[in-house]
């Protein structure tokens, strides 16, 4: 459920939650699978930094990495 507003004279507004279905995330040359069901929420502020909580994971010699993005795009964890 995702919304982009417009107001005549303000900014972009956009509202809502997407979630991850598939995807692929590359870090330092290796690529990672997206995780279903992470989420970027849009909280309808002016200024644009949804919240994040977004895992990917990666298989590397048999062992499997996770990396979870959480917090802000502007200041993830």
């Amino acid at each position: 459920n995702f919304r982009v507003a417009k107001t005549a004279g303000k900014p972009l507004v956009l509202l809502g939650n997407v979630n991850t279905v598939r995807g692929t995330y590359s870090y330092q040359g290796r690529q990672f699978e997206l995780v279903r069901d992470g989420q970027i929420v849009f909280r309808g502020a002016e200024e644009i930094d949804p919240r994040l909580d977004i895992t990917a994971q990666r298989t590397i010699q048999g062992v499997e990495a996770r990396v979870r993005i959480l917090g802000t795009a502007r200041n993830p964890e």
